[in-house]
């Protein structure tokens, strides 16, 4: 049985595809937060919802990376 993947709210930065049942999220990531739902639904209409929260730090990431080559 496939499973669909959905969602209203997901950030215009990120993509929802889905193959054969599986879903995949990808996209080019920001510096900040970010939550959005997922939901599946299954042959039979029944669904599951469940909320991801994301903190994205690229700045952080890369200012720690640059202290740590001057040392």
């Amino acid at each position: 049985p496939e499973l669909t993947w959905s969602s209203t709210n997901i950030p215009a930065w990120l993509t929802l595809t889905q193959s054969n049942g599986v879903a995949s999220i990808s996209g080019t990531v920001p510096s900040g937060s970010a939550s959005f739902d997922l939901v599946v639904t299954d042959p039979l209409g029944l669904t599951d919802t469940h909320l991801f929260s994301v903190l994205l730090a690229r700045f952080l990431c890369n200012r720690i990376i640059r202290k740590s080559r001057e040392h």
